[in-house]
């Protein structure tokens, strides 16, 4: 193998290996939420509008970790749309801050359930949060997903949520 392809097959082994040392199950986060948070990835574009998007993502991620909506309110804009995961196959629409605040003030306060983060890559005003929600007593009961987000003047304007289902 010679020339971009032996190039890529080794950004992908290094990248496959950075994830699984980053985010790895076996790592001592135990069940405090700052322990889980998750770590910056090299995925993220280093501009400072891709930093301020990572950090409001930080913080929306950081509701669903603690189970505390408090922050919402001033994260979520005015005009926020979230086309969420349910119901199959096109998942509902939610139009509005106090829409998409209860959305996700309902998905952070459920009991018996956590999510476990894998990354979150701001690129500009566009980023992503991959995480895992469990609702048992191991990866069995649970679910893979990623949130495709945008974020406009310091606020989250569009989120739109994707499962990995059967």
């Amino acid at each position: 193998m010679a020339g971009p392809k032996r190039f890529l097959s080794i950004f992908v082994l290094v990248r496959i290996y950075m994830v699984r040392e980053d985010f790895s199950t076996n790592s001592p986060s135990g069940t405090d939420p700052a322990a889980r948070e998750t770590k910056k990835t090299s995925g993220s574009f280093d501009d400072p509008e891709s930093a301020q998007t990572e950090a409001i993502l930080r913080r929306f991620n950081h509701v669903f970790l603690s189970h505390d909506p408090d922050a919402l309110r001033e994260l979520v804009a005015d005009d926020c749309v979230i086309e969420n995961t349910q119901p199959a196959p096109e998942g509902s629409r939610h139009e509005g801050k106090d829409a998409c605040i209860a959305l996700w003030t309902q998905i952070a306060t459920t009991p018996d359930i956590h999510f476990e983060p894998e990354s979150i890559i701001a690129r500009g005003d566009r980023g992503e949060i991959r995480w895992r929600l469990v609702w048992g007593a191991d990866h069995g009961s649970s679910v893979r997903g990623v949130n495709l987000m945008r974020v406009r003047d310091g606020r989250i304007v569009e989120a739109q949520g994707y499962v990995k289902g059967a």
